[in-house]
């Protein structure tokens, strides 16, 4: 740290030289004032407990598709830690039979955020997980999308009442049918 002509300290980086001059050993440093840096860094490290804190899944990933953050609820709706994910293509969270089903430009869709549905995924233990899911692009300056943003939120409960309610309507209309 450093103390400013008013007295207040602040972080700064120091870069020191040597080189051998004509008089002897000459000597130069730089300073850099890392206050600005370490108030964005506070900032983005609230910002990242803040989203960890929500309570959808959200991930973040670059415009071929592949995971770059990893955050909210991610890891407890799908099971991976942020490590096994990121660099991974986003559509290897769907189930495996649902992307085996898919039209060639349905995979691309989803890549995009270009898509209404709820999917079937499959998480870390193989187990099935629905998800509600909504995306959006992150544009530069220029307006042009650098990154997607995919909410994703767990609706497996949901899906399993509703087929409950299904089967019960399929079997109620049977005893009726047999009365």
């Amino acid at each position: 740290d450093a103390l400013t002509r008013g007295g207040r300290e602040i972080p700064v980086e120091v870069v020191l030289t040597s080189w051998e001059g004509e008089d002897g050993p000459a000597f130069a440093g730089i300073l850099r004032d890392l206050g600005e840096r370490a108030r964005v860094e506070a900032q983005l490290r609230l910002s990242d407990q803040l989203l960890q804190q929500l309570p959808e899944s959200i991930v973040l990933t670059d415009m071929d598709g592949r995971i770059v953050r990893w955050m909210g609820q991610s890891s407890h709706v799908f099971g991976f830690e942020a490590a096994e994910v990121v660099g991974s293509a986003i559509v290897d969270l769907l189930s495996p039979e649902y992307r085996a089903s898919l039209r060639p430009g349905d995979l691309e869709r989803i890549r995009l955020g270009r898509h209404t549905s709820e999917l079937p995924c499959t998480r870390k233990d193989r187990t099935p997980v629905f998800v509600a899911t909504s995306a959006c692009p992150v544009r530069d300056n220029r307006g042009r999308a650098r990154y997607m943003v995919h909410i994703f939120r767990d609706v497996s409960e949901r899906k399993r009442a509703e087929e409950l309610l299904r089967l019960s309507e399929q079997r109620y209309r049977v005893l009726i049918e047999n009365a």
